[in-house]
């Protein structure tokens, strides 16, 4: 049970929060597919690229919390779920986006 301090809930800073996370990992994406692929580099190669990228952010950032945390392997796993349909998503945008 996570508690807060005695105000009403709101989502406003949460998804602020979680939408400056989601550029700071397309940055990420971006300066690793700007350093190791060229223009017209084809899309599945631009796809397999980011979305490694990106699962490595939105995936794995939920491993440390089913090994020190005690979270239930079933819920990391349900996370990294999550985390594989955001890199999914990335990966598909970049691949489409990218210079030809």
């Amino acid at each position: 049970m996570t508690l807060r301090a005695g105000s009403a809930p709101s989502m406003g800073k949460p998804l602020a929060q979680w939408f400056v996370f989601c550029l700071v990992v397309s940055l990420a994406c971006a300066c690793i597919d700007g350093h190791t692929l060229a223009m017209g580099t084809p899309y599945m190669q631009v796809f397999c690229v980011t979305g490694m990228a990106a699962f490595l952010a939105y995936g794995f950032y939920t491993v440390p919390h089913g090994i020190w945390w005690g979270q239930p392997w079933g819920a990391v796993a349900i996370d990294m779920l999550d985390g594989l349909i955001y890199a999914l998503v990335t990966a598909g945008t970049f691949g489409w986006l990218w210079p030809r």
